[in-house]
C-alpha cells in the first residue's frame, strides 16, 4: 500500500511540475540566458515576423555553421519552431511573439548538456547570430506585394557599339540565401557560405 501511495505522489508532483511549465504544442520551453529577444518593427504584422524567421531558417546553413530548418509554425497562436544541427549537436528553438518581440526558447537539444535553461555556452551565440539574420529579413518580408511586380521593359533601343578601348562590363550577382553581392566568378557566397548557382 505504501508503494502505491509513493508512486501516486511522485506521479502527481510530476504532472504538477509539467503543467506549471510553459509549453508550445505540448513541448516544454526553456529561456536561455544570453539569448536575446528580437523587437518586431512597427508596421510588421505577427504573421510577417514569423515569416521572417521561416525565411531565415531556409536561407542559411552549411557544414561548419550548421543547418537550420523550420520544424513547425502556428501563426494564429504566434509561434514558430526552428531546429539547428551543428555536426553532432542539435537543438530546437521556439520563437513566441510576446509584447512585440520574438522571444526564443530552447525546449530540447541533443549533445548540448541541457538541463532546463542551462545549456552549452555556444548556444546563446548561435541563437543571436540567427536573430541578426532575422532582423535582416524583416525589410524583405515587409515589402508590399506591388514591389514584386516586374517593371515592363523599356522600348528596344539599339545596343551601343562596343569599341576596343571600352573596359569590359562586369557582371553583378547576388547570393540567393543572404542577398549579399558576390563576384561573377564566385562559387560560394563569402558572407553565408551558400553554394551559388
Amino acid at each position: 500500500m505504501n508503494k502505491i501511495v509513493g508512486v501516486c505522489t511522485a506521479l502527481l508532483f510530476t504532472v504538477l511540475a509539467v503543467c506549471g511549465q510553459e509549453t508550445t504544442n505540448g513541448v516544454p520551453l526553456n529561456r536561455i540566458p544570453g539569448a536575446e529577444s528580437i523587437s518586431i518593427p512597427p508596421g510588421l504584422s505577427d504573421a510577417q515576423a514569423i515569416e521572417a524567421v521561416a525565411r531565415t531558417a531556409v536561407g542559411i546553413g552549411n557544414w561548419l555553421t550548421g543547418r537550420w530548418v523550420v520544424e513547425s509554425r502556428d501563426t494564429s497562436n504566434k509561434w514558430i519552431r526552428v531546429a539547428l544541427t551543428v555536426r553532432q549537436h542539435a537543438m530546437t528553438v521556439c520563437y513566441r511573439i510576446e509584447n512585440g518581440k520574438l522571444v526564443p526558447d530552447v525546449p530540447q537539444s541533443t549533445n548540448l548538456r541541457q538541463n532546463g535553461s542551462k545549456i552549452d555556452g555556444h548556444v546563446p551565440g548561435w541563437i543571436n547570430r540567427f536573430n541578426n539574420r532575422v532582423v535582416q529579413h524583416f525589410a524583405e518580408v515587409a515589402k508590399p506585394a506591388a514591389a514584386n511586380v516586374p517593371v515592363p521593359a523599356p522600348a528596344a533601343t539599339p545596343a551601343p557599339v562596343k569599341t576596343e578601348s571600352a573596359p569590359p562590363a562586369s557582371a553583378v550577382r547576388f547570393c540567393e540565401g543572404c542577398g549579399k553581392k558576390v563576384s561573377a566568378d564566385a562559387n560560394f557566397c563569402g558572407s553565408c557560405g551558400r553554394k551559388l548557382r
